[in-house]
């Protein structure tokens, strides 16, 4: 048996180190792609400075997480934090206001990364009926959706059933599959130059935009979807009781996410509106990257793109696979909800 598996959490055993830790999370850089044409639709290319706010913002809320992981090795990952934090020392009561504020944090994480589920097994549907049109003749784009999510999930759940180590496993891949194609997507606009400023300084702020009730509430609308988005690499964090030395691994791992993060939503924004301008984005609102592509690389381009999108949507449901049910777990193993749900031993013999 592993000589660090007693120090874990629900028999779970600390086996993953920041790069690992990294892999899993390397979801979130790609979560800006269902928003890249959504935002411009109202805020013009200000889009790309709500995203480089949002992400910023995402640093200090993730300083937090790192320093709450250093001072509470042990705890179950951020509802684990909670439950630390408001417990009340030698209350005697059956109930605490630790556990109450605990369980709300936990069901709160897991109602918050569960609907990415459905959402992007719907897209790689979606992308499946683009990229081979013969599917179309025999299966609707909503069929295509449920037996690519049936097959999406039932994956993961076989790899990951053997642990969390396999999990990063699939993030390396699939990182390679869709991160690396995303920068040069990204970079290549800006040398070939298809990128015209004119369509990012011309086009600052939506011809109609004033500063009134109406418009500043279209702007908190629009930080609430970006922060769900730029800010989510916390996912790295909430897997503390597996990490080998969570006090180094943990920061190294939200650190390292979120530089990619920063590079990803505002450079890949950046170079959409450059190339397309905004009314070419919004009509494309779904995909605006398949023209960037096909603008940079011709129709090779849009095919590779395509590819590159099913990957990162995979990669995607991977990020939030894992942290929903880390966040069941979480509420296993503090009392939140039946302990038959959290680990059993054999789960122990698993990982060892």
């Amino acid at each position: 048996m592993s000589k660090n598996l007693s120090d874990g959490v629900g028999y779970l055993e600390r086996s993953i180190d920041w790069k690992q830790g990294l892999a899993i999370a390397l979801g979130v850089p790609l979560l800006i792609l269902p928003s890249l044409g959504y935002l411009p639709m109202y805020l013009s290319a200000a889009a790309i400075l709500i995203w480089g706010l949002s992400v910023i913002q995402g640093f200090f809320q993730n300083a937090a997480y790192a320093e709450m992981a250093t001072t509470f090795p042990k705890a179950s990952g951020l509802p684990g934090f909670a439950q630390q934090i408001f417990r009340t020392e030698n209350y005697k009561g059956k109930y605490d206001k630790g556990k109450l504020i605990g369980g709300f944090s936990a069901w709160s994480y897991w109602f918050a990364w569960n609907p990415v589920l459905a959402i992007f097994a719907i897209l790689v549907g979606g992308y499946l009926h683009g990229l081979f049109p013969a599917l179309g003749q025999t299966f609707s784009e909503y069929q295509l959706s449920l037996i690519s999510g049936l097959v999406i999930f039932t994956g993961l759940f076989i790899i990951n059933w053997f642990g969390l180590k396999e999990g990063a496993i699939l993030g390396y891949v699939l990182a390679a599959f869709s991160l690396i194609p995303l920068v040069v997507l990204t970079a290549a606009p800006f040398a070939t130059g298809h990128v015209e400023l004119a369509n990012i300084t011309g086009n600052w702020l939506p011809a109609d935009w004033s500063w009134d009730a109406h418009h500043i509430l279209i702007l908190f609308g629009i930080f609430a979807i970006a922060q769900w988005s730029a800010c989510g690499w916390e996912t790295a964090a909430i897997y503390g009781p597996e990490y080998k030395n969570p006090a180094k691994d943990i920061p190294k791992a939200l650190f390292a996410c979120g530089i990619i993060c920063l590079f990803s939503y505002v450079l890949v924004q950046t170079a959409v509106i450059g190339v397309l301008g905004v009314d070419g984005v919004a009509a494309e609102a779904v995909s605006p990257l398949i023209p960037v592509a096909q603008a940079t690389f011709g129709q090779a381009g849009s095919v590779v793109t395509i590819i590159m999108l099913i990957a990162a949507m995979i990669l995607i449901i991977q990020t939030a696979y894992l942290g929903s049910s880390r966040a069941l777990h979480s509420m296993s193993t503090e009392g939140n909800l039946p302990r038959y749900l959290g680990p059993s031993q054999m789960s122990v013999v698993r990982a060892v």
